[in-house]
């Protein structure tokens, strides 16, 4: 602990070193300056920190009552003991009025460490104090700024004790006529009974807070929902319900219109699929129709036919069964939404095998070469996530350089929340530019004669990962290899 620095005011050598030996014979560590004109006074306080002030009342063109002039215009958080001959009692009185903490006779000396250790003891206190009440005004102020209601009230009246500007401006009563009310003025659908079995577990001690929606009615007798945290506290001795309610009204209308509008949805997508299936159902019969009586043609007359003609019969049939497949595509998208296969544990490693197997013979005449880490089980619904990793393996499969033997290589890794996958290859590359135009419906990058297709593979990828809370991107540079990435929640 540092030395009490004690400042001394005298011109007296004798009183100085009659004071000096007095503290000196106490138990206070200490450190005595002295100071004996105004100006050298002035110039310590200004420069250094004493913890305690002594001054003699009368020096050369100089008092004690300067002195503590000084003092208080300095606001100085210290002590300040007068250290004097015979004075009157009425100075005495006054001197303590204006600011001095004691006063001590030079013929008393024996009581100024005891008058100190009283003094700093006291300031000590009223620092305490004065930070509790600053503190106190600090809180007052911040929950008077905050929106939502605080209401304090007694355990066993349930009267309101307090309650903050957030309360008032949100029910119209003032101050004075909430202080007079209980929380059964403000909500019309709570007894008294329900209010004491509801607070039951935390009176005893068996619950901290009680959490609970109710309604709140205003001074006009309008009513709004109201979302309430209680808690039940020990104040100074004394048990009180600290309660925060919240006006829900927005987040209410907002989770009422978020309902409707899922509904909406849902029923939307649902019309959607209904449309789509009808509508594929509808075009794809003439499809197959066209199909079939070109093919009926090709057979039946095709010795009569020049190249010409087959040429435009051949355009005609590929026509056709692209169109088949952009509906077949189409219908596979619309009905994402909608699949109502269950969520369940879906083994990844099988849905590969069932989608190398599906593409066995493409795999066989291109030479490729598919690799693949174990997979993870995971939560999801199989057939959809069967179409993200054949709609993969299909663009991998597809996009490399003729001359190129293409290599797959299939990666999975636990993160916290979900699980990655990626899968790369060493095709042809894409463009940053398209990097997320690609996933979006009949984007294509390649002339059909090239690449076949329906540019729908990417967004129902997308659509799937999607639906199970997913995400999914590409790395690549345009001429290099590319690496899909998407993401599957774990908690589905």
């Amino acid at each position: 602990m540092n030395k009490l620095k004690i400042l001394y005011l005298e011109d007296s050598e004798d009183d100085i070193n009659l004071v000096s030996r007095v503290l000196k014979n106490s138990n206070l560590d200490h450190e005595l300056i002295t100071v004996d004109t105004r100006a050298d006074f002035e110039h310590y306080l200004s420069s250094e920190t004493v913890d305690t002030i002594l001054s003699d009342h009368t020096l050369f063109q100089f008092n004690s009552r300067d002195a503590l002039k000084i003092f208080k215009e300095k606001q100085l958080d210290c002590p300040f003991i007068l250290v004097t001959g015979t004075v009157s009692e009425e100075f005495a009185v006054e001197i303590l009025k204006d600011g001095a903490d004691d006063y001590v006779l030079k013929d008393r000396l024996q009581r100024l460490p005891v008058a100190i250790e009283n003094a700093l003891k006291k300031k000590g206190n009223e620092k305490s104090k004065n930070k509790v009440n600053s503190e106190n005004q600090l809180i007052l102020q911040l929950l008077n700024n905050v929106s939502d209601e605080i209401y304090v009230m007694h355990s066993d009246t349930l009267n309101f004790t307090y309650a903050n500007q957030g309360a008032i401006n949100n029910l119209g009563y003032s101050k004075e006529e909430l202080l007079g009310m209980t929380p059964f003025d403000l909500k019309p659908n709570i007894s008294h009974a329900q209010f004491r079995e509801m607070v039951a577990p935390m009176v005893k001690r068996e619950q901290e807070t009680i959490n609970f929606q109710t309604v709140h009615k205003r001074k006009d007798g309008s009513i709004y929902p109201i979302e309430v945290v209680l808690k039940y506290q020990d104040i100074n001795g004394q048990t009180y319900f600290v309660a925060t309610a919240r006006d829900i009204s927005e987040r209410l209308a907002t989770e009422d219109k978020l309902q409707r509008l899922n509904f909406e949805l849902q029923n939307s997508n649902e019309e959607l699929a209904k449309f789509a299936s009808v509508a594929s159902h509808d075009m794809r019969e003439p499809l197959r129709m066209i199909k079939s009586f070109l093919d009926l043609l090709e057979r039946k007359y095709g010795q009569d036919l020049d190249d010409k003609a087959k040429t435009y019969i051949h355009y005609a049939v590929d026509g056709s069964e692209r169109l088949t497949a952009l509906i077949n595509d189409l219908l596979t998208y619309a009905r994402i939404d909608g699949n109502d296969s269950q969520i369940k544990n879906v083994d990844c490693n099988e849905v590969l095998n069932e989608v190398i197997e599906l593409y066995g013979s493409v795999i066989e005449e291109k030479n490729a070469n598919i690799q693949s880490e174990l997979l993870p089980t995971i939560r999801g619904k199989k057939i959809p996530i069967k179409l993200v990793f054949q709609n993969l393996i299909n663009n991998a499969l597809k996009y490399h350089a003729p001359e190129v033997k293409p290599e797959i290589k299939i990666k999975a890794k636990s993160l916290p929340d979900h699980w990655l996958f990626s899968i790369s290859d060493n095709g042809i590359g894409i463009e940053k530019a398209y990097h997320e135009q690609i996933f979006h419906v009949f984007r294509r990058l390649h002339p059909k004669n090239e690449y076949g297709g329906s540019g729908m593979g990417l967004a129902i990828a997308k659509k799937i990962v999607e639906q199970h809370q997913g995400e999914i991107w590409v790395e690549s540079e345009k001429g290099e290899n590319s690496t899909f990435y998407f993401s599957i929640n774990k908690t589905l």
